[in-house]
């Protein structure tokens, strides 16, 4: 403790202390919590970001239906006053290291708990006839390499996949029993067969859309983790991105979009989007946040919905957009140095990834020109492949998903 102190400091060992305190306390008021009766209209969401992703998709389906009538909803939430003043629902707070009675209350009472990103009930032990379904927050090519996923217990009853190879690589990452995963759908990819011309209208009018002969998205894979095991550090480049090494090369790229009336969307991690070259204004580069579809009441996949072609590479948003059957382009140029850092699983991934393999600036552009002139060339190859991630292509996850729980209205 002494070697502790000296080591951080005494405010940051009391910290720790308090935190550590918190955690213990909220054990203790849990398993006192129990002793309640189980509320089996009660349902618990939680997603990344407070109200996003997959979770956000199915309680809006079951809001949309008319569940609510019959169950209650609650979420956990990092900030749960904002998200009651926003959405006007019931929440309570997701902080870790901080006491949460009012949320072990909920943790103990519930019946089904819902998550697509953190799993809370994996901090106590869960109540016998709790239900935890795990939506997950996607399927790409990353493997576990150097992670030790025999360390991982899964805490949940079910998790979710989108087809067989979603599902067995999800499971393997997870140590999990493949017969826990059922292959349903995400309930976020519905927004890619629901009505969205009021979503196109808003979109089109704010980022002027009708300018551009095409609108390209790019999505790269963030090559960093909370887990240093699982975290690629040789990217260590101006952009933290594959292709573009220095901001002169995306200021060419920039002018080249131009001639061609292309708009690019980049996507970016909340970390990645602090380095000093994004900070730079580009005529036809855009650098797009949650925070931006926000506060315009966007849900990312129904903006994603409407861009007609995407730029990724081992990334989850790959797998997803093949339920749109436009065009993708993959960035390759690091493939084997991510393999050799991460991994990619299946081993045989690249098979699977119909669509342009770019190396470098030139034929990012090459593609581009085609995409320009309308050419889907790998049309027919993704439609050879998609059984493979999609079991279905209908717009209906959250149906079955509430269908398989057995909720009833």
């Amino acid at each position: 403790m002494i070697k502790k102190i000296y080591e951080k400091g005494l405010g940051y060992c009391l910290k720790v202390a308090l935190m550590l305190g918190a955690e213990q306390i909220n054990r203790i008021c849990f398993q006192l919590f129990c002793v309640f009766p189980m509320n089996r209209k009660r349902i618990l969401f939680e997603s990344e970001g407070d109200f996003s992703d997959n979770a956000q998709a199915l309680y809006q389906y079951m809001k949309e239906q008319g569940f609510f009538d019959k169950y209650e909803a609650v979420w956990v939430a990092d900030e749960p006053d904002k998200l009651m003043d926003k959405e006007n629902i019931k929440a309570v707070s997701k902080c870790r290291g901080m006491l949460r009675i009012k949320t072990s209350y909920y943790l103990a009472t519930c019946h089904y708990y819902i998550y697509d990103h953190c799993n809370l009930l994996e901090h106590v032990k869960k109540r016998g006839g709790q239900q935890i379904i795990y939506l997950s927050h996607g399927f790409g090519y990353k493997a576990s390499k150097g992670y030790d996923t025999s360390k991982i217990v899964s805490g949940f009853d079910v998790m979710i996949a989108t087809g067989t190879i979603p599902a067995e690589g999800n499971s393997r990452f997870w140590n999990s029993d493949i017969n826990k995963t059922k292959i349903l759908g995400y309930p976020r990819l519905d927004y890619f067969f629901s009505d969205l011309s009021e979503v196109r209208n808003k979109v089109r009018e704010i980022y002027h859309w009708s300018e551009y002969k095409r609108v390209m998205l790019w999505m790269p894979t963030f090559r960093q983790s909370m887990n240093k095991e699982l975290s690629e550090n040789y990217l260590t480049n101006e952009t933290g991105l594959p292709i573009f090494s220095q901001e002169k090369e995306l200021t060419d790229f920039d002018r080249f979009l131009q001639k061609e009336q292309v708009l690019f969307i980049l996507k970016l991690h909340h970390l990645q989007a602090q380095l000093p070259v994004f900070k730079k204004k580009f005529s036809n580069i855009m650098i797009l946040n949650d925070q931006d579809l926000m506060k315009q009441d966007i849900r990312l996949y129904q903006f994603i919905a409407l861009t007609d072609a995407l730029v990724t590479d081992y990334s989850s948003i790959s797998v997803d957009y093949m339920l749109l059957d436009r065009p993708v382009i993959y960035t390759l140029d690091d493939y084997e140095k991510y393999n050799a850092s991460r991994g990619i699983w299946p081993e045989n991934a690249i098979d699977y990834m119909k669509g342009y393999h770019i190396y470098c600036i030139k034929d990012l552009e090459d593609s581009i020109l085609e995409l320009v002139k309308g050419l889907d060339r790998y049309k027919e190859d993704r439609n050879n492949v998609i059984h493979y991630f999609h079991k279905y292509i209908d717009g209906k996850s959250s149906k079955r998903i509430v269908e398989y729980l057995g909720l009833t209205r």
